[in-house]
């Protein structure tokens, strides 16, 4: 694929993977928050104590604790396992893009087609320019560098986090030469920073700083956590000591997470990617979308017939495990939910779901493998998993961050469209 083509493609992924953080609800989803100030149980969240084992944990799970547990961090988590990914596939990582154009055609198309439908990354880590602008002799680490990697938070107070086992010394030497200042922070990291908080440099030589993604780059033995301003990175700093309530501390969150050491999901791996969204899914406008379609109108009469009660929030899971990709939705559901009638019905949405934005039905990509509800930590999950088929082509895998940018996942709506 020329490198050229090959830019725009992954210009176009970036674009798409952050659309759905920009689209707000409709008149419906006012109605519904309403409601759910008004009649949602109380969370006695600062009550949650963080004092797991950070070495015996989940990965997913280690990087929330440096996402504060704020309404703006809570709507938009996305999580990848670049690592895991390449082990999945039986892909050895490439270290830069000369080797990724080195593998096996098959290998390489891969790479290009599935690796950003699985594993959501970051736009700090330049994905959209790996191919014309590598980033790693101006800030000392890249894409390439990334073993996993979370984004919380909507543009410009998000944060991302990036694990990597690039030497932290290495890094800071590589930004003090690009013309990065150095403060020492406690806990072991250094705030390296240029220009103002959220100021663009459109002249800028790395074409991924020009709109203030590195502004601030905190790096930390093994971490990095990087935002346009100093407040996003010290926030974060501050929730990973403890002196603020993290989304790892809490409690939907906590079983969200914990669903993937439960059968079945305990048994296809670690999570190549996740998405979160901690909020209840409202039929908003891109979710309105093709209602001119008697197959949508039908759909739609279904969901107000039969409702998904009330929930947290949703958890988006990708996995391989014997060359087979499955896709979970995990649903934290509020107290008193009975969650078995919950995940059957979240499993009959899915696996007769028809798109509202191509107006066909998925059951040609995917079919419901499992669905169960339990009790995790003391909340009611709902687990629904998909085997997505195997179609020939990488490029018409199905994939969440396909459905979840565009809000093609209606079947998850809560409550009465």
């Amino acid at each position: 694929m020329p490198r050229i083509l090959l830019s725009c493609w992954l210009l176009l992924a970036a674009v798409a993977m952050s659309g759905c953080r920009l689209v707000e609800p409709a008149a419906y989803t006012l109605r519904m928050a309403a409601r759910t100030q008004t009649d949602a149980p109380h969370r006695e969240q600062s009550a949650i104590v963080d004092t797991s084992d950070a070495g015996q944990e989940q990965p997913l799970l280690r990087l929330l604790r440096f996402a504060p547990n704020t309404p703006d961090h809570r709507k938009w988590v996305a999580y990848g396992d670049s690592a895991a990914w390449h082990a999945a596939w039986g892909i050895a990582r490439p270290i830069d893009f000369a080797a990724v154009e080195a593998l096996p055609d098959h290998q390489r198309n891969l790479w290009y087609r599935l690796l950003t439908k699985q594993t959501t990354p970051p736009q700090a880590l330049g994905i959209q320019y790996l191919a014309v602008a590598p980033m790693r002799e101006f800030y000392g680490f890249g894409f390439f560098d990334a073993d996993r990697f979370l984004e919380a938070g909507a543009p410009p107070q998000g944060v991302t986090v990036v694990e990597t086992s690039i030497p932290t010394e290495q890094i800071g030497a590589a930004l003090r030469r690009s013309g990065y200042g150095a403060t020492p922070l406690e806990a072991g990291f250094t705030l390296y920073s240029m220009r103002g908080d959220y100021e663009a440099d459109l002249r800028s030589p790395e074409p991924v700083g020009r709109i203030g993604l590195l502004n601030r780059i905190a790096a930390g033995q093994g971490h990095l956590v990087i935002a346009r301003a100093t407040a996003p990175v010290i926030g974060a700093l501050a929730t990973r000591q403890g002196e603020q309530m993290s989304l790892a501390a809490d409690p939907a969150y906590q079983a969200a997470v914990a669903a993937l050491d439960s059968p079945p999901l305990a048994a296809w791996g670690p999570p190549l990617g996740a998405i979160l969204i901690g909020e209840m899914v409202m039929a908003g406008p891109l979710m309105m979308l093709g209602q001119d379609l008697p197959d949508v109108q039908e759909q739609w009469r279904r969901y107000a017939q039969a409702p998904l009660p009330p929930y947290w929030l949703t958890a988006f899971y990708t996995q391989r495990a014997d060359d087979i990709t499955y896709l979970s939705l995990v649903v934290v559901f509020w107290p008193g939910v009975d969650v078995a009638a919950a995940a059957n019905l979240l499993g009959d949405r899915m696996q007769h779901y028809v798109s509202h934005v191509t107006g066909s039905p998925l059951d040609e990509w995917w079919s419901v493998i499992h669905a169960s509800g339990a009790e995790i930590g003391g909340q009611p999950v709902a687990i629904v998993t998909m085997q997505a088929h195997d179609v020939g082509e990488a490029r018409n895998q199905i994939g969440w961050n396909d459905l979840v940018a565009r809000r093609d996942f209606a079947f998850a709506v809560a409550g009465e469209p």
